[in-house]
């Protein structure tokens, strides 16, 4: 999974952890666990702050210290988000992490006790097609990073009480170092055909693209295309190295979360998920989403006896990529010529993966 997080559990009074918190944010860290109110009061003067606690109601969301199935309960029946954190140094505790997940839980801390990463890769296992997200408590950046090269996949996030300066900067660098992986596969283009006018989504992001990147886009939320920015240079226009024309409406699209959103959906501020052509992924902030009616092509691709569809403008700067990781044009498209796809098994339930039974066509 994308969008690796760190949260930051500032030992002291306000005073003491403002310098450590103020750098924090200057670096894009955000997130903070706390049980003091003073020190949660302090951080929202600060910025726009997700404060985790077990003990603060003001809180963002509240993490359960140990197994508390009552206290799951009700805050499943007030419609709360929650997390829970817990001691993992038995096949027993892994098994009630799994319980936290299907009550619900949307993130679950795990503290390791003799062993540090065993137990996290088969959570990792387990976890890693669900929407709980799997966060590691660490001691050091080192650790930190441990977590999240772990099966490749990694936590989604690690709990970490900072010592210095340092360590903020390290954990910085080091989300910004981290980049998550997704699995690509191969597909035959087997029909390109013009179909007329519809409202096509241009998607401006705050990051400058490279050669590679864009967005997987698909008409099945299970059979995308990666659809390529505007990074390379045309006859007629200069290229926009922070653009993707990415489809119509109606095509979904990834988001750094794991979810799908349909491209008519996204707005200003949003995130969505840049994948490369070897499977490398980040993150991007939409900046901006133009919608304008434009003629359009469907383009069907099939890949080991699955067939899947997307619509694109029919213009010589929406680029496709090709199986060597070279880009196409989609004005020189043809039958038999083998793209960059995203395929998964099941369907989604508003952008959730769900195990079930779907027909997209």
């Amino acid at each position: 999974m994308t969008g690796k997080q760190v949260i930051l559990h500032l030992k002291g009074s306000f005073e003491e952890i403002k310098e450590l918190a103020t750098t924090a944010l200057e670096k894009g860290l955000n997130s903070f666990f706390s049980n003091d109110p003073a020190v949660i009061e302090g951080l929202k003067r600060l910025g726009n702050v997700m404060i985790f606690s077990s003990d603060v109601p003001a809180s963002d969301m509240e993490i359960i210290e140990g197994w508390n199935s009552k206290r799951m309960d009700e805050l499943i029946n007030e419609n709360k988000r929650f997390g829970i954190i817990l001691s993992v140094a038995s096949k027993e505790d892994e098994q009630k992490i799994l319980d936290a997940s299907e009550k619900g839980a949307d993130i679950v801390f795990v503290n390791t006790l003799n062993w540090k990463v065993i137990p996290v890769e088969n959570l990792i296992s387990y976890l890693h097609k669900r929407s709980t997200k799997l966060f590691s408590v660490v001691d050091s950046v080192e650790d930190a990073k441990l977590m999240f090269d772990t099966l490749e996949i990694g936590v989604n996030g690690v709990l970490i009480i900072p010592k210095n300066i340092d360590d903020i900067l390290n954990l910085a660098k080091l989300i910004e170092d981290v980049k998550g992986k997704i699995d690509l596969s191969v597909a035959k283009i087997i029909e390109i055909k013009e179909v007329g006018m519809g409202d096509r989504v241009c998607v401006d992001t705050c990051s400058i693209l490279n050669k590679g990147e864009g967005l997987l886009v698909g008409s099945q939320s299970n059979f995308q295309f990666l659809v390529h920015a505007e990074t390379i240079q045309s006859d007629f226009c200069d290229p926009r190295p922070f653009r993707i024309n990415a489809g119509p409406v109606h095509a979904y699209v990834s988001l750094t979360d794991g979810k799908t959103q349909y491209l008519s959906e996204l707005k200003a501020g949003d995130d969505v998920l840049i994948v490369s052509a070897n499977g490398g992924t980040r993150s991007a902030v939409v900046g901006r989403v133009k919608i304008e009616r434009r003629p359009l092509i469907l383009v069907k691709a099939e890949s080991n006896g699955m067939i899947g569809k997307t619509l694109l403008q029919n213009a010589e700067t929406i680029r496709l990529v090709l199986s060597n990781g070279d880009t196409i044009s989609v004005s020189k498209l043809q039958v038999g010529d083998e793209i960059i796809i995203h395929v998964e098994g099941g369907g989604r339930h508003f952008g959730v993966p769900v195990d079930e039974f779907v027909i997209e066509q």
